[in-house]
């Protein structure tokens, strides 16, 4: 069993071989999971693997020429399109969007990225700064309920192969966390497990919001957009988080978490389409491998957001 966990988690398939392996998580959930300081601690002690986030030469050079008149390169080579300088009178116009930073996504977990230890640093970095200067701080839990197995068929029937067995069935049990007492560190969440416990959050301050999809932004099922305050919807209904945003004046969403290229990546577009100024942080996301964290960065550098580095950001917005 152990030599096939292996196995997957090597693969180069992204959302593959997340659905295959759910339903070892769930046996590691029940039979092997320590408490959360326990987790905590193990994972501190492992050698932290890290992304080398690189953009291809063609693309820095052909996005140089583009972006000729906008000034210096960024760290990663290319020009940013927006001035974050401008907003540090108006911060609350920031939102840093941290997205699926889940026990489920972390070792030891069958299904945990290796890469995601080394960005909760960064990730606190960015949480703190944006507390410090008056932006909001917004942790996405994924939480996918019941509803789901009907309003997103295509990917529960169609993507999950012989994985579905083991995750229709937890999917069912899911939608439960909710009301006056839910706290994000301790929370199930449907099938993903609380937030990682080295995560700086700050309940009182920061905001929570679950997602049932690969992005907030999307029209989604019952639990998109919502927070545990408000409970699950009875219709579903379009642009929920981007009203919370939009309500709360932000206009500049930041981008950290995990997957690169999977739901950071699906956020970050949705989010831009929506005409928010997108931002995503390199060294502040992870995905399985290198080949897809920088394929995700390759991605969305040239149309869809501005890619900086943890540094880079807080030297300019301090």
């Amino acid at each position: 069993m152990q030599q096939k966990h292996k196995q997957l988690c090597i693969i180069p398939a992204g959302i593959a071989v997340v659905a295959i392996g759910v339903s070892s998580f769930w046996l590691w959930r029940r039979r092997c999971r320590k408490p959360e300081s326990q987790l905590a601690d193990s994972v501190a002690r492992r050698p932290l693997t890290k992304h080398r986030s690189l953009l291809p030469h063609d693309v820095i050079v052909r996005l140089r020429g583009q972006r000729k008149n906008l000034g210096r390169p960024g760290a990663l080579g290319v020009p940013h399109v927006f001035d974050l300088a401008a907003l540090r009178g108006n911060a609350n116009k920031l939102a840093l969007i941290v997205v699926d930073m889940q026990e489920a996504f972390f070792p030891p977990s069958p299904i945990g990225l290796s890469t995601n230890p080394s960005i909760i640093s960064n990730i606190n970095k960015l949480a703190k700064l944006l507390r410090d200067i008056g932006g909001t701080v917004c942790w996405i839990t994924s939480d996918v309920g019941p509803d789901a197995l009907e309003d997103w068929s295509v990917m529960y029937d169609a993507f999950l192969g012989f994985a579905a067995d083991d995750i229709k069935p937890a999917l069912r049990k899911g939608g439960i966390d909710f009301g006056s007492n839910y706290d994000p560190m301790k929370a199930a969440h449907g099938m993903d497990g609380p937030l990682w416990p080295s995560l700086d959050v700050q309940s009182k301050v920061d905001w929570v919001v679950k997602k049932d999809r690969y992005s907030p932004f999307c029209t989604g099922g019952r639990h998109q957009g919502r927070t545990a305050a408000e409970g699950p919807v009875s219709i579903p209904t379009a642009g929920t988080f981007e009203t919370r945003l939009r309500d709360a004046s932000v206009d500049t969403v930041i981008i950290a978490g995990c997957q690169t290229n999977i739901c950071c990546e699906a956020t970050a577009r949705d989010a831009m389409q929506l005409n928010f100024k997108t931002i995503v942080i390199a060294d502040a996301c992870a995905a399985r491998t290198d080949a897809d964290h920088d394929a995700a960065l390759n991605s969305l550098v040239g149309m869809f957001a501005d890619i900086m580095l943890t540094d880079e950001i807080i030297s300019i917005l301090e």
